[in-house]
């Protein structure tokens, strides 16, 4: 657990970033990657991507001394918490508690894989220790993120394997800060595995999940939306599927001030073949101003990248048109006036020659009132590098978007890998970095090295390589709450990167 103080970020310096030009970055052929997690943990989609290596390298840019303070509240065999948005997995309530959740695998090989949930208090500290206590006893739980009535009833939402289908489903602590856990399903579609969902509470503490279908084939998936109601007992809507998708980027956020809901997710363009893939993405919004109305079938494309224009040949420059391309994560936010923030993460993408960056990427920024003005988070734009990241991996990504509710100011954690700090298994060893806004989003800081371990060329078992950060959605008491993962082997092991080996949470 990592408690940033404020007052020390105050002093990045404002600047605008720039990266290298397209010549500059490694470039392979499209080929999708495997899911992980659904369909009874048998991957649906195939694809082997590989680096074409070259020479040279660049190291990370300077760090600055550990800020805040740690806490260990758990561990887990299994490293990867999610395929792409990562949402929120840890809140800081009304109450002063911090509720932390993540997914652990008890074991090597993961055999038992169940959600886990820590809570701290003010006076009495971690109420689990540094273990954490289980949140269901179901079969394969886990891909889990939370929310916190206004009351402090934490609900946690995951899935779980039910009968022959795999589930989405919310957990309420019956007792807050006792576990006492019940969890209750989405209703039934047709044996359809709506899985890995996302969840927010609104002022009316009605429940809001979008969770992404792992329907068993390689074509795009269904996406749900599902509205639940707590009162003592967890009532459902029907699932509605409103769009498809190649990636699991979708967030969804409630309103602090009002009964606006919104989310974001990335919605595929054929590729002049006429197929889909993972890497032709825009980002799209969808808001409701009551929590209860929407209008799924005009949302807002938030990007607007302009596809390949055939009528422009030969010149196959002009033809490329925009080459980013929304990828595979996202963060949404209400600020203090109501209005959205959105973070998210860019590849190259070259629709004419059928080709992407192998592991650059871009984070920016889109809010609601400056519309499309788009401002870079982070810089992940470097070329010449012999690794790759791994499968579903950049260089810089997992955007988490925070406020602070006295000042306004917007921060930003995310995932970046040291290009100089590579295991023994040659995958790059991640840090989380953190960076602010002081003007609405319309500039940002150079990010901050907040864990800034180093273990180059480290074994199995000896790696620090910190991955899928989350963070509160406010600021409160000065302090910027932030939940990861230590992998003590680099690399994802459900995409067989590395090892087995118990990482901490």
């Amino acid at each position: 657990m990592k408690y940033i103080n404020i007052i020390t970020l105050a002093v990045i310096c404002m600047c605008t970033a720039a990266w290298s030009e397209q010549t500059m970055i490694d470039k392979v052929p499209i080929r999708d990657l495997p899911f992980t997690g659904g369909n009874m943990d048998i991957s649906s989609k195939q694809g082997n991507f590989r680096q074409l290596p070259d020479n040279g390298g660049i190291s990370s840019p300077p760090s600055v001394d550990l800020i805040g303070e740690i806490d260990t509240v758990g561990s887990t065999w299994y490293d990867v918490q999610h395929n792409g948005t990562a949402g929120r997995m840890i809140k800081y309530d009304n109450a002063g508690w911090i509720h932390v959740c993540w997914m652990n695998g008890l074991e090597s090989g993961a055999t038992n894989r169940h959600v886990y949930y820590n809570l701290m208090q003010p006076v009495t500290g971690w109420a689990w220790g540094n273990s954490g206590t289980p949140v269901e006893s179901a079969t394969r739980g886990g891909y889990c993120c939370l929310d916190v009535h206004e009351t402090g009833y934490p609900h946690i939402a995951f899935h779980v394997v039910v009968g022959e289908v795999t589930r989405t489903a919310v957990a309420v602590d019956l007792f807050p800060g006792n576990a006492a856990f019940q969890y209750w399903t989405i209703p039934d579609v047709n044996n359809r595995n709506i899985i890995w969902p996302r969840i927010t509470l609104d002022l009316q503490n009605r429940t809001h999940l979008i969770s992404t279908e792992d329907d068993g084939t390689e074509a795009s998936s269904p996406l749900w939306y599902c509205r639940g109601f707590f009162d003592t007992n967890m009532t459902f809507n029907d699932p509605i599927q409103f769009d498809v998708t190649e990636t699991i980027a979708a967030d969804i956020t409630a309103s602090r001030h009002s009964d606006r809901v919104a989310f974001v997710y990335t919605h595929p363009h054929p590729t002049l073949e006429g197929d889909t893939t993972q890497y032709n993405n825009d980002l799209y919004l969808v808001v409701s101003e009551d929590g209860v109305t929407w209008d799924f079938e005009h949302p807002q494309n938030i990007t607007g990248f302009l596809q390949p224009d055939t009528l422009l040949f030969p010149d196959t420059t002009a033809a490329m048109m925009d080459t980013l391309r929304a990828y595979t994560d996202a963060s949404i936010l209400f600020d203090e006036n109501d209005m959205i923030h959105v973070a998210f993460t860019t590849l190259y993408y070259d629709g004419i020659n059928g080709l992407i960056s192998i592991n650059n990427s871009l984070i920016w920024h889109w809010s609601e009132e400056l519309g499309w003005e788009p401002s870079l988070i982070a810089d992940g734009w470097w070329g010449g590098v012999p690794f790759e990241c791994g499968a579903w991996q950049r260089f810089v990504q997992r955007p988490c978007l925070a406020i602070d509710t006295t000042s306004g100011d917007l921060f930003c954690t995310y995932q970046h890998y040291d290009t100089a700090d590579v295991s023994q298994g040659g995958y790059p060893q991640g840090d989380i970095y953190v960076s602010r806004s002081t003007n609405n989003g319309q500039r940002w800081s150079v990010g901050i090295n907040v864990t800034d371990t180093h273990a180059p060329n480290a074994a199995p078992n000896d790696c620090l390589s910190e991955r899928d950060p989350s963070c509160s959605e406010t600021i409160e008491d000065g302090a910027l709450y932030m939940f990861y993962i230590m992998d003590t082997d680099a690399g994802a092991i459900p995409q067989d990167e590395g090892s087995w080996t118990l990482c901490y949470a």
